[in-house]
C-alpha cells in the first residue's frame, strides 16, 4: 500500500493544528494529551506523531504559522509608512497590530501564551516566538531611525519600543479577559490606543 498523497497529508497536518489550538485554548497547553487530540481529529495517536514529534513541536508550529505572518506584514507595513508624520505612522502601527489581535487564531494562540506563559518559559523545551523578536526589533529600529532623523527626542530604542506597546498589551489583556477583569462598559479599546498614540507622541516631541 502506498503513501497518501501528499495533499492529505497537508489536510491532515492542518487538521491538527486546528484541533491542537482549540484544545490548547480551552483545556491549556499542559492539560491536553496527545490522546485527546487524536480523538479530536479522529485519527490514531501515532499519526499525531508522524507528523510532530511531540507536543512542543506542535506550539512552535502554531506559533511559527501565526507568527510568520504577522511579522511579514508588520515588515511590510513599515516600509510602506516610515516617511509619514510620526503621529500617523504610529497610529498605523497600533491600528495593524490591534487588527492583527482580533483575528481568531492569534486570539486563541494569545490565551495560550496567558495561561501557559510562565509555565512554558520555564521549560528548556520551548523557546521565544522568533517572529515576535522580529517584531520586536523592526520597532526597535524604528525608534532609532525616527530620533536619529531628529523626528523625535533622543530615546533608547529597546525601552521605547516597550514603552510604546506595553499600554497596548495591558489593553489586549484586559479586552480579552474575563468580564470580571474586562475593560469598562462603553470603553472601546480603539479610542485608548488612539489616546496612548497621542500622549506617547506628546512625550517624544513628535
Amino acid at each position: 500500500m502506498g503513501r497518501p498523497p501528499a495533499s492529505d497529508a497537508r489536510d491532515t497536518q492542518k487538521s491538527i493544528l486546528d484541533a491542537a489550538l482549540d484544545l490548547f485554548a480551552e483545556r491549556g497547553f499542559f492539560g491536553t494529551s496527545m490522546r485527546e487530540l487524536a480523538r479530536a481529529v479522529g485519527v490514531r495517536e501515532s499519526a499525531i506523531y508522524h507528523h510532530f514529534a511531540n507536543k512542543e513541536a506542535l506550539l512552535d508550529a502554531l506559533m511559527t504559522e501565526v507568527g510568520e505572518d504577522r511579522a511579514q506584514k508588520f515588515e511590510l507595513a513599515l516600509e510602506q509608512w516610515r516617511a509619514l508624520p510620526v503621529r500617523e505612522l504610529l497610529h498605523n502601527v497600533a491600528s495593524l497590530l490591534m487588527e492583527q489581535w482580533e483575528v481568531p487564531r492569534e486570539q486563541k494562540l494569545w490565551r495560550i501564551m496567558c495561561i501557559e506563559g510562565f509555565r512554558l518559559a520555564e521549560s528548556d523545551k520551548f523557546q521565544m516566538d522568533a517572529s515576535f523578536r522580529r517584531s520586536r526589533t523592526l520597532l526597535e529600529k524604528l525608534f532609532a531611525d525616527l530620533a536619529e532623523q531628529k523626528r523625535i527626542k533622543p530615546v533608547a530604542p529597546a525601552i521605547a519600543s516597550m514603552e510604546f506597546m506595553a499600554p497596548m498589551f495591558l489593553v489586549r489583556n484586559l479586552a480579552a479577559s474575563p468580564k470580571s477583569f474586562r475593560l469598562p462598559e462603553g470603553v472601546n479599546p480603539r479610542q485608548i490606543l488612539e489616546a496612548h498614540v497621542a500622549f506617547f507622541c506628546a512625550a517624544l516631541g513628535a
